[in-house]
């Protein structure tokens, strides 16, 4: 046992913790109340162990009501099926895509409740009709949770840790005023854009405020960062 002092957590820990968080996918689960799961492991795997798995199974049996879990004894990262003919049971497993072929997305318009987090819009930040364009605390988790009333044109929902909040007005039925409510805020008589596009929000001193289209001078989805990000574009180092 060392005799050292226990250090405490500076600035600088919390800042490159906050740049890993994009990969915490417990943390990101529940966007995964979309759409049905099948996670498929070997259960001798020495790549990725088999307990990653199981902890997602764990994850998901506290809020996910449409996923399957199959451990194969015996198989590691890779495998191929009992045929020998080049087939990747690992990747082409019947069962899995059994579940696939009785699962399809729904239309937006039969969405009534999207619930979202993300660390990183730059990396996942659109959930149906809804995105996070811009967050108030860069890579800490942003969360939504709002429902569409399409015959009154209206959204009711809550954020955390969300700057700009873009909205989609496609699936509404009717081309009256939009009513938002966030966060315990009330925004009235919203003029619908014009031909049913994006409504986007800003929110500035804990107040929400309709804002015109961000420019693309400011961080968005399409330039948020990390470092690695740059790797996507034309970049000339100095």
């Amino acid at each position: 046992m060392s005799d050292q002092p226990e250090r405490k957590s500076s600035i600088l820990d919390e800042i490159i913790q906050r740049g890993n968080i994009a990969s915490d996918t417990v943390a990101l689960s529940p966007n995964l109340k979309h759409q049905g799961v099948y996670i498929l492991h070997g259960a001798d795997d020495d790549n990725v162990p088999a307990t990653q798995a199981q902890l997602m199974a764990k994850t998901l049996k506290e809020f996910h009501h449409d996923w399957q879990y199959h451990e194969k004894p015996g198989k590691d990262h890779w495998w191929t099926n009992e045929y020998k003919d080049g087939g990747s049971a690992c990747l082409d497993w019947p069962e899995m895509y059994d579940m696939f072929a009785r699962h399809a997305l729904p239309p937006v318009n039969a969405i009534r409740e999207v619930e979202f987090v993300t660390a990183n819009p730059g990396v996942s930040s659109k959930c149906h009709w809804l995105s996070i364009d811009a967050q108030i605390m860069q890579h800490k988790l942003s969360r939504v949770k709002v429902m569409t009333f399409p015959n009154g044109s209206r959204f009711v929902g809550t954020t955390d840790n969300v700057r700009i909040l873009r909205l989609e007005t496609s699936h509404l039925r009717n081309d009256g005023p939009l009513q938002v409510q966030l966060d315990g805020q009330e925004l009235k008589d919203i003029p619908a854009p014009e031909n049913r596009g994006p409504l986007w929000l800003k929110k500035d001193n804990d107040q929400w405020a309709v804002t015109p289209r961000p420019g693309p001078q400011l961080k968005g989805p399409y330039r948020y960062g990390a470092m690695k990000s740059e790797l996507k574009h034309k970049f000339m180092f100095v």
